[in-house]
């Protein structure tokens, strides 16, 4: 059909500090249950490794000029939103408090 045009709408999912978000609950859900080995990247240096039976959230990020990297928990008790809110938490330490997150 001449003129048909097709758009598409990609929905861009932000952190607080503007970084793109590139994992998703359903993903995230099937990785777990798939299991396996490897790292899922979703953006400002929240990932969530997984490795045979146990998945696991983890944030990289560089305090006083040292990289570093800390634990948020089990992802099978914490979910995406919740290993977000904590990855923002402790971006907030860094930035605004200069203090090293626990």
């Amino acid at each position: 059909m001449a003129g048909d045009e097709r758009w598409s709408l990609r929905v861009t999912r932000r952190s607080a500090s503007g970084g793109i978000r590139r994992l998703t609950k359903a993903r995230v859900a099937k990785l777990i249950r798939d299991g396996g080995s490897g790292r899922y990247n979703d953006g400002d240096g929240l990932s969530l490794r997984i490795d045979g039976g146990s998945a696991t959230w983890r944030l990289s990020f560089r305090f006083n000029g040292e990289r570093r990297e800390m634990s948020l928990g089990s992802a099978r008790s914490v979910d995406l939103d919740g290993a977000r809110q904590a990855a923002d938490d402790a971006h907030r330490l860094i930035r605004s408090d200069k203090r090293d997150p626990p």
